[in-house]
């Protein structure tokens, strides 16, 4: 396996190449569109990007697509993993969420106005960088999500820019179809469905009580959470976000959260080193 210094080197595809013809036609059979596949940072490490669809059959695509390519790996006696931070030093796994508002009349993408970001993008953008914190949880829903987080190269604000990968909401603008908010705090390990139903909630929410994000309305934002117990404090105190998601599924995600892994992770938090391990057992083998 490549050691994660040759990102984007086609010769490291060359060598795994059985592997990956197998994920994309067990993808493909399964109904996943895989646009690309490449190498990147971390050693062994692959991002896959998948093809736009439209409402549930996105988180839908990604479930499938984790579930086969763990059973895929499997078959080959090779253990794929999405943990967030899989080692201490490696790359970790993310899991960009891409989206835009389309009209169901008119089949427009909304966020689009002639290459630019419309207003109504930029409302739905004010919602995202409103509730962004409270997005954490459920975005990087994992203790050992907040390792990843606080890598020189990710998101520490609920801030936003113009392709700025170091943004929590990266916006892109390329015309119809291709103008597009990039949710870049999800973490590999992240459930599709409550991140999908999250960012839309936020988004929403922007779009019915908030002001539209200027150009130079880039300044100092909201720090995220730096932890899971915290990010889950925050959620729980987003009575929009509460409110909108429900109340009985915010209650047993953070009573879930809490007791099945933030209690005990902190029981067995005597150094970092011992905490790493802990992680490792909670979640490389499963996630």
């Amino acid at each position: 396996m490549f050691d994660g210094r040759d990102v984007y080197t086609g010769q490291c595809l060359a060598e795994v190449e059985p592997l990956l013809y197998a994920i994309e036609d067990g993808l493909a059979a399964s109904g996943v569109d895989v646009l690309t596949i490449h190498t990147e940072l971390g050693p062994g490490q692959m991002e896959l990007a998948l093809a736009p669809t439209f409402d549930v059959t996105a988180a839908d695509a990604m479930f499938r697509l984790r579930e086969a390519v763990k059973e895929i790996c499997a078959s080959r006696d090779l253990h794929a993993t999405f943990m967030a931070q899989p080692t201490e030093t490696a790359g970790s796994n993310g899991l960009h969420f891409n989206h835009s508002l389309w009209s169901s009349d008119t089949g427009h993408d909304e966020f689009d106005a002639g290459g630019q970001l419309s207003e109504i993008g930029r409302r739905w953008l004010a919602g995202l960088v409103r509730h962004g914190p409270a997005l954490t949880a459920l975005c990087a829903p994992t203790v050992n999500c907040y390792r990843r987080l606080k890598k020189p190269s990710l998101p520490t604000r609920a801030d936003w820019d113009f392709d700025n990968r170091r943004s929590a909401f990266r916006v892109l603008c390329g015309g119809s179809g291709a103008t597009f908010v990039e949710n870049r705090i999800a973490s590999g390990t992240a459930n599709p469905y409550l991140v999908l139903a999250a960012t839309v909630a936020a988004g929403i929410d922007g779009l019915q009580n908030g002001n539209a994000r200027g150009d130079d309305d880039q300044g100092e934002a909201e720090l995220l959470p730096t932890s899971l117990d915290a990010a889950l404090d925050v959620l729980q105190s987003d009575k929009v976000m509460v409110d909108t998601l429900g109340t009985e599924l915010v209650e047993w995600f953070v009573k879930t959260k809490r007791e099945r892994e933030v209690d005990i992770a902190r029981i067995n938090n005597t150094d970092d080193s011992d905490a790493f391990a802990v992680e490792r057992k909670l979640y490389f083998k499963f996630l």
